[in-house]
């Protein structure tokens, strides 16, 4: 987004902006061309900054083509509880796992 600083001397830009002080406004040309003027805020400002980040709108595009979900019943189910597997040196079957556990040594 480019910048331009209206100076003191341009009382009929300074007068439209002005006006969009008090809420936004449409501005039509001669040849009908229309734009928006709005007061900026520091929000607006951000989103200009992060729609300028090109990582971050790569991976928004990338997670938008995604077509695999998850069902929300699987992201609530209940997880199987870990077992540690550190103390004892033998692995043990984990609760909804279809991996057996090796026999000991």
């Amino acid at each position: 987004m480019k910048t331009i600083t209206i100076p003191p001397q341009a009382a009929e830009v300074n007068a439209l902006l002005a006006q969009a002080r008090g809420g936004d406004i449409l501005v039509r040309t001669a040849d009908g061309t229309e734009f928006v003027v709005s007061e900026v805020d520091d929000f607006d400002r951000e989103i200009a900054r992060t729609r300028q980040n090109a990582k971050l709108m790569a991976l928004l595009d990338d997670r938008a083509k995604q077509t695999e979900t998850v069902p929300l019943t699987e992201v609530n189910a209940p997880r199987p509880e870990r077992i540690d597997h550190s103390a004892s040196g033998t692995a043990a079957e984990i609760p909804g796992s279809r991996l057996l556990a090796a026999p000991a040594a």
